[in-house]
């Protein structure tokens, strides 16, 4: 598991990872923005993610929407690491569950997973963590459909002040930080391996 970035709902980046996929209130700042943390996290890091597991990875998928949106075709995150991904990497589909109960839960049931996951390293993307429920249920589906391998890749770091997953202590730790270093490898937190 690995955050990009930390935000919390209050500050500018909670509004442009809350806006970027938001047909209402999006702007091509906001999706430019997430586009350069994708970037920086898949061209300057993805081999992080094969160094550490001694299998380079082989796939991506990211993780939609759960509950499914009907009015969305495509989730703006995976058009966005689409454009990025590198072209020997093919991509893994996750499909949304339409009746999920409890979908912040961590449950594979909530995603389904396209065959060609089966034998490869996938790196699973995922805009945002808040409690981790769609990211880990994705993760769980891609290992499901035969992934010998996976790692996931996420954006940012949902804060919540006074929220139980999301201490004081350890808020006040990670927001004292600077918010974004792409020198920082999002696996280890330090040195790339």
């Amino acid at each position: 598991m690995a955050y990009a970035s930390y935000l919390a709902p209050v500050t500018q980046s909670g509004h442009v990872m809350r806006g970027y996929k938001n047909l209402h209130i999006s702007s091509p700042v906001h999706r430019q923005t997430v586009a350069l943390m994708a970037a920086l996290g898949l061209l300057g890091h993805v081999i992080c993610a094969g160094t550490l597991t001694g299998t380079p990875v082989s796939a991506w998928a990211t993780v939609p929407s759960l509950p499914p949106k009907p009015d969305l075709t495509t989730h703006a995150l995976n058009d966005i690491v689409g454009k990025l991904a590198r072209p020997a990497a093919i991509e893994v589909t996750l499909t949304a569950a339409a009746d999920s109960t409890n979908p912040r839960d961590a449950n594979p049931s909530h995603y389904a997973a396209s065959a060609n996951a089966a034998g490869r390293h996938v790196l699973v993307i995922d805009d945002t963590w808040t409690g981790g429920g769609h990211a880990t249920s994705a993760a769980l589906a891609v290992r499901a459909a035969g992934a010998t391998h996976v790692s996931v890749l996420v954006l940012a770091r949902w804060l919540s002040d006074g929220w139980e997953q999301t201490t004081q202590q350890w808020a006040k730790q990670r927001l004292s930080a600077p918010d974004f270093n792409p020198d920082v490898c999002p696996w280890t937190q330090g040195l790339c391996p």
